[in-house]
């Protein structure tokens, strides 16, 4: 009895409904209103149906194409939907309150646009109008009832998707290949969604909140949702996200797990191309996310990133973008609680080595609220660096010259006060191509805010070193460094990887050869300057221009002190070495320049004053001792000399870069040294390359080197040339340009080999990177050849003259050998 009376109500109902729906759709016309009407009552908007068609069997469904849906009211912009057709079946039983629910809605070829203006309005909120005069579509009375319209299922295929969120700076489009929406109507709709944007494909699946939404409502939502990007071929990163938004609208109040898994973070440029992600690899794990409720001023999404909170956190990722060439590799997140440490670990790798890091950066909470206020909240610190252990072939590295390094840091940082203690030691420690032994390092970091730093209570030892340092960054009103560096010990020779930078060779440019007389001088003729050859023009850079040494100058003041209680550069001693740096509005000091060498004072000073239109430099020099290497490379020279270079004499000079010094140098100058090294290959081309057979191949000793010169008008007037390395003894005079480094050099270069020797004058000129040495002959025109004869000390005369008369480092005495000792020694075989 009970189903037969279930089974006629059932029927009742199918009979109503169908006789409604009969009624109804039989006037196309009629139902065409009565959606409009629906529309514009329960949204506000404007609806636009081309070609409308209804068919009753076997199923109620209605079909519409060039479907246009306008924007906000008032809105200049265009329609907020536009679709080629729709196609929907029509629900029976809601027919029975006046409700037309269309089922399965199709929409094929669909243009969706979400717009929200500065103002906070979004098109995506249907707002209905407060009044709604009566609808005189048709003259029928049955079309004055208001009927609602509603949607329980949709799909879309090829349908594109954009948006702009003004309000946010949120900006992006997507292709909607295909997508499902279920439960429409329900508390718990059901997404599918399948698209790409450029060739990325994408999918996003599960469950939303009420569309209720839609119509200004603002209920909590319940989210269960899941994300891939990419394809399974390659790789397929993954997201899902399970929790709650209490407010939709405004995307506030989120609480939930994330997890997921991406190979690449920039593959999410895919999809959202302008978010600039940086460059991490294989990240992955879970986030405790919730709305943290914090205030800020920015947009976009560091204002979405700024409200939420992480309860928990469990992230992993293979590598981080590089810090000046430093990478994080297998870098570990973790913090299980809000009360529960916020640890950190990760390998950091250089180009020859790899270090390992743990770190706590406080608790959890304490990092999320420094992250919200910008590290108002002062963050504790506490970070580990050293070498991870070495085991079997590693141990055994020569290669690796790290050994024991363990680096501490602890203290705490903020965006007001911060103070951080540094800590460090090891048995080897590799700096470029030298290693410090025994290193131990200590150093205190006090700053307020971000513009003042206190590096207090710096103390450095090693084998090799031991200096202590106090020094003030100020950047607050006028940048500013000043304090002061104290070393104990130096030991340069030691450390000689550090600051002594290898350059290759400058290679000859050959021309052919000169005629020259028979004899001796066949052995100083053959490289000449070459033919100008046509030049590849480089587009000019569109990089902004580096500043100038005045501009650098006239934007920082110093005031530094240096002292130097023992410092060791090559085999010697030098002690006492003191010199104060002061930079003020663009002028700038050393002075004084002093010390005690081996062989007496060492004395200078520099003064710039870059604070005029025309700068102007003045140096002394009485004497000052400088790495040969370092003044080569500051003149833009090839590297012929090692060692220690003393220099004496006074320059002045006019320009706002040290090459414009050149053109306006006046002055004279004396360059000298005693021991050290010269590069064979390119004083071969000085006195010919066949010399080089003698000379023997790459540094040669020096027993000595003296020049000597008077500057002015761009020239350098050599009046005293004289040097003595292996085999060759030359002595000369000449001018050099110091611009373009052309040279006329008048030598009388001697050869000697088995106790004899042979020398004749040569002529050189060209450029000192491409000398071209030929044969010089006499006031009478005749070349002349000098073989034999006992060889006169250069060395004695060039250093006096170089050293315009102070006393300095005499040259060693020649050394005595066998006379076959002495032509191996000659020919480059023994030393």
């Amino acid at each position: 009895m009970k189903r037969l009376l279930a089974g006629l109500i059932v029927l009742l109902v199918l009979l109503t409904g169908f006789g409604i729906a009969a009624h109804v759709l039989i006037d196309r016309s009629a139902l065409r209103n009565d959606v409009v009407a629906a529309v514009k009552r329960q949204t506000g908007r404007d609806l636009a149906l081309g070609r409308f068609s209804v068919q009753v069997l076997p199923w109620p469904s209605v079909s519409a194409g060039n479907v246009v849906l306008s924007d906000l009211p008032g809105s200049a912009r265009g329609p907020m939907l536009k679709a080629r057709e729709v196609r929907a079946s029509i629900a029976l039983t809601p027919l029975l309150w006046r409700e037309i629910r269309l089922e399965n809605v199709t929409v094929l070829g669909a243009d969706v646009s979400l717009l929200r203006d500065a103002d906070g309005r979004a098109n995506w909120e249907f707002t209905p109008p407060k009044t709604l005069e009566n609808d005189h579509s048709s003259s029928r009375p049955r079309v004055q009832a208001r009927w609602k319209l509603a949607i329980g299922s949709a799909s879309l295929t090829q349908a594109n998707l954009s948006w702009r969120d003004e309000l946010r700076s949120w900006r992006g489009h997507v292709v909607i290949d295909r997508a499902e929406l279920d439960g429409l109507h329900s508390p718990s709709p059901y997404i599918d969604f399948h698209g790409h944007h450029d060739q990325t494909p994408f999918t996003l699946t599960g469950h939303i909140g009420p569309l209720s939404l839609l119509r200004g409502e603002n209920p909590p939502w319940a989210l269960s949702l899941g994300a891939t990007l990419g394809t399974n071929e390659t790789h397929q990163d993954w997201l899902n996200f399970d929790g709650q938004l209490m407010d939709p609208q405004h995307l506030r109040g989120l609480a939930g797990n994330l997890r997921g898994e991406i190979a690449h973070l920039s593959d999410l440029h895919g999809i959202f191309p302008h978010a600039r992600l940086p460059e991490i690899n294989d990240l992955g794990g879970e986030l405790g996310l919730f709305d943290a409720e914090t205030k800020t001023d920015t947009q976009g999404w560091k204002a979405f990133a700024s409200h939420l909170g992480v309860n928990h956190v469990h992230l992993h990722a293979a590598s981080l973008p590089s810090w000046h060439d430093i990478h994080a590799q297998a870098v570990h997140v973790d913090g299980e609680t809000l009360s529960s440490a916020l640890a950190v670990d990760a390998d950091l790798a250089s180009a020859s080595h790899v270090w390992h890091a743990q770190g706590q950066f406080g608790t959890l909470s304490q990092a999320l609220r420094s992250w919200q206020d910008r590290l108002n909240t002062p963050l504790p610190v506490s970070v580990t660096v050293q070498e991870p252990g070495k085991s079997g072939l590693e141990a055994t590295d020569q290669r690796d010259r790290n050994d024991g390094a363990t680096f501490n840091v602890i203290g705490h940082i903020g965006a007001k006060e911060s103070q951080l203690a540094l800590s460090g030691q090891a048995q080897s420690l590799a700096i470029r191509n030298s290693a410090l032994h025994e290193a131990k390092f200590g150093l205190t970091i006090e700053a307020k805010g971000w513009r003042w730093f206190h590096l207090k209570d710096s103390k450095f030892s090693s084998q090799e070193a031991e200096w202590v340092s106090d020094l003030i960054f100020d950047d607050r009103e006028r940048r500013k460094l000043s304090g002061s560096v104290h070393v104990s010990r130096l030991d340069l020779d030691a450390l000689q990887g550090i600051w002594r930078r290898v350059t290759p060779p400058v290679k000859p440019q050959i021309a052919p050869s000169v005629p020259a007389a028979p004899g001796v001088a066949g052995i100083a003729q053959k490289s000449a300057p070459a033919a100008n050859e046509a030049k590849t023009p480089i587009a000019p850079s569109t990089q902004t221009p580096p500043l100038s040494l005045v501009q650098r100058l006239r934007q920082q003041d110093a005031d530094l002190t240096f002292e130097g209680d023992n410092v060791r550069f090559n085999q010697r001693d030098y002690h006492a070495l003191k010199t104060h740096v002061s930079l003020q509005a663009g002028h700038l000091t050393l002075d004084p320049i002093s010390g005690q060498g081996p062989d007496g004072p060492l004395a200078g000073r520099f003064d710039y004053h870059a604070e005029n239109d025309d700068p102007e430099m003045a140096a002394q020099f009485s004497p000052l001792l400088l790495p040969a290497s370092w003044a080569q490379q500051q003149a833009g020279l090839p590297l012929l000399l090692r060692g220690p270079l003393e220099v004496v004499g006074e320059v002045h000079a006019r320009g706002q870069q040290p090459n414009e010094w050149r053109h306006t140098m006046s002055g004279h100058l004396g360059l000298s040294m005693v021991g050290g090294t010269i590069d064979s290959h390119l004083l071969g081309q000085f006195v010919g390359q066949d010399v080089q057979s003698v000379l023997g191949h790459g540094d040669i000793g020096l027993r000595c080197l003296g020049i000597h010169a008077n500057i002015a008008d761009n020239r350098a007037v050599v009046d005293s040339l004289g040097l003595e390395a292996g085999a060759l003894m030359a002595s000369g005079h000449g001018d050099f340009n110091l611009t373009t480094h052309e040279m006329t050099l008048h030598l009388t270069p001697r050869v000697g080999i088995a106790g004899a020797g042979a020398s004749t004058p040569v002529l050189v000129t060209g450029t000192i990177e491409a000398p071209h040495v030929q044969q010089e002959a006499g006031q009478d025109g005749r070349f002349e050849v000098t073989i034999g004869g006992a060889a006169e000390d250069v060395c004695g005369h060039a250093l006096s003259a170089a050293r315009e008369g102070l006393a300095g480092q005499a040259p060693p005495a020649p050394k005595k050998r066998s006379r076959a000792a002495e032509l191996l020694h000659d020919l480059g075989i023994f030393h």
